[in-house]
C-alpha cells in the first residue's frame, strides 16, 4: 500500500491499497492529487486518495515517471525496456516500448519543458 499525506497539515493521510509492492511513484506537478504507481505487477493511477484505476503489466516495474503535462506515464522494467503509456484522463493505454538497454531500467524523469525523458 501507499500513504497519502498532505504536506500543509503534515499529519498522515489513508493508506492506498495497490495491490503489489510499489516500485515508484510518480506524482503530478499539474493536477493536485494526480499520483502513479509502478508495482511488480501493474501500473496504478490514483486520484485523490483512490484508485482511479490499474493496468495489469507482463514484466517487473522498477520505476516510473508521470509527464509534466499529464498526458504520458514512462515505466522502466526489469525487461530492460522502458514502457510507454498514453494517459488519458484516468485510463492508461500502451503507446510503445523502447528497448535494447543493457540493463534494468531504474530511474527516468522528464525534463521540465516536457520534450525528453532521461
Amino acid at each position: 500500500s501507499v500513504k497519502i499525506t498532505s504536506l500543509d497539515d503534515k499529519k498522515w493521510g489513508g493508506s492506498v491499497a495497490v495491490g503489489g509492492a510499489p516500485s515508484g511513484v510518480a506524482v503530478s506537478k499539474k493536477s493536485n492529487g494526480l499520483a502513479v504507481i509502478a508495482t511488480n505487477n501493474s501500473v496504478v493511477v490514483v486520484r485523490d486518495g483512490k484508485i482511479a484505476s490499474k493496468e495489469a503489466i507482463k514484466f517487473q516495474a522498477t520505476c516510473v515517471a508521470l509527464s509534466i503535462d499529464d498526458s504520458e506515464v514512462a515505466v522502466g522494467g526489469a525487461d530492460n525496456k522502458i514502457h510507454i503509456y498514453t494517459l488519458s484522463g484516468d485510463k492508461l493505454t500502451a503507446k510503445t516500448e523502447y528497448s535494447n538497454h543493457r540493463g534494468a531500467i531504474t530511474r527516468l524523469q522528464y525534463s521540465p519543458n516536457g520534450k525528453f525523458l532521461a
